[in-house]
């Protein structure tokens, strides 16, 4: 009965370390769940707890209030009165093809996946980051790609004349090797064509994401409210909305 007990007791602690989790308070106010892998005097590197499996995330430790480990300890990083009223970290952020800045310069990739990859907008703007470099990628490889056939195919015709005139056998072999550059260069066009769309279409959303961010958040941050006032008019009195 006794060793019953004391397996049972094993066994609970094993499943309460199995399903424990780290929280990560921000001094925006959110919390998240997460493995924390490393603590260093600049930033934090970590874990989504909804998938251990997946990519290492870094915060900086100017952004973190506190972390409450699994095993109940806590540690402090900034005071309460830090905590800010709106996630408005960065001030307006200006989105320039690929990069977002603000009033200091260009935003650390790092740090924009962190904040807007995983506090405020998700997915969305995973998937619009994404697009981008992806979009950004097959540009580069499809034009690369026409490049190289264009500049090999030439060589090759070349080649083919010198052949010619000199009355040599192995016009097979050149046509095959003429029709592989053609076949690259198809591909290399396909790709540009598919690439370029795909990163405006990122582009698009990742503007449209610092467009909503500097609405959402700018407005509360500096205190400006839209507000509904009834005013002077071309025409006479009517409303007036400020925001």
């Amino acid at each position: 009965m006794k060793a019953k007990l004391i397996l049972f007791c094993a066994l609970t602690a094993l499943c309460g370390n199995a399903f424990a989790q780290d929280i990560i308070h921000t001094i925006d106010g959110r919390s998240i769940e997460a493995k924390v892998l490393e603590i260093s005097d600049d930033d934090i590197l970590y874990k989504t707890f909804d998938n251990l499996d997946g990519p290492n995330y870094r915060m900086s430790v100017s952004r973190v209030a506190r972390i409450v480990f699994q095993n109940g300890t806590e540690k402090s990083f900034a005071p309460a009165d830090l905590f800010a009223s709106s996630p408005y970290a960065y001030g307006p952020l200006e989105y320039r093809w690929g990069h977002f800045y603000d009033r200091h310069g260009r935003v650390h990739a790092d740090d924009l996946r962190d904040y807007l990859g995983v506090s405020l907008y998700g997915s969305e703007y995973r998937k619009a980051n994404n697009q981008f470099d992806g979009g950004m990628w097959l540009t580069i490889g499809g034009g690369c790609l026409v490049i190289t056939s264009v500049v090999c195919g030439a060589m090759q015709s070349d080649y083919n004349r010198g052949v010619a005139e000199m009355h040599m056998g192995g016009s097979s072999s050149t046509s095959s090797v003429g029709a592989l550059y053609i076949g690259a260069g198809i591909v290399g066009a396909a790709c540009i064509g598919i690439g370029i769309p795909l990163m405006i279409r990122g582009s698009k959303r990742l503007n449209a994401i610092a467009d909503d961010y500097n609405q959402r958040y700018g407005a509360k941050a500096y205190g400006y409210n839209p507000t509904l006032n009834i005013g002077p008019t071309p025409n006479g009195l009517g409303l007036a909305l400020n925001f």
